[in-house]
C-alpha cells in the first residue's frame, strides 16, 4: 500500500518499518480494544457480521449505512443515503472554502447540519 501526505513521496512500508508495528499506546490508548474491524469495499457485501467499517469511494451497502466520513472534497452522490455524514474540516485555508461550500449544498438539499470544533 501507498500513503501519501501534502505531496510528499509515498510512504514505503517494506523500508520504513514503523508502518508495520501496532501503534504506541501512549497517543492513542488501548489499540487492541479499539480495534474496529474494517474491510476496502468493491461493491461487496461485509465478509463478516463484525466488520463496521468499509473503505471506499462508491456508496456503500446498504448494511453500512448509518455513517459517512466523507474525507475528499466533494459532495457525496447521494446524501440522504445515509443516516448521518461526517466531515473532518482542517485549518487549511482551501479546505475550510471548499467544506462551506458542501456545507451550503448539504442546507440546500435538506441535512439537518451540526457543527462541532475541536
Amino acid at each position: 500500500f501507498a500513503v501519501t501526505h501534502d505531496n510528499r513521496k509515498p510512504l514505503d512500508p517494506q523500508s520504513d518499518q514503523s508502518l508495520c508495528r501496532p501503534p504506541d499506546s501512549r497517543y492513542i490508548g488501548n489499540w487492541k480494544s479499539s480495534f474496529l474491524p474494517h474491510e476496502i469495499y468493491h461493491g461487496q457485501e461485509a465478509t463478516h457480521q463484525r466488520v463496521m467499517v468499509m473503505v471506499g469511494s462508491e456508496p456503500g451497502p446498504q448494511s453500512h449505512r448509518g455513517l459517512l466520513i466523507n474525507l475528499t472534497e466533494a459532495m457525496p452522490a447521494d446524501v440522504n443515503a445515509y443516516e448521518r455524514i461526517a466531515e473532518i474540516v482542517d485549518v487549511d485555508a482551501e479546505h475550510k472554502r471548499t467544506a462551506r461550500e458542501r456545507y451550503k449544498q448539504y442546507r440546500e438539499q435538506g441535512c439537518a447540519m451540526e457543527t462541532h470544533n475541536l
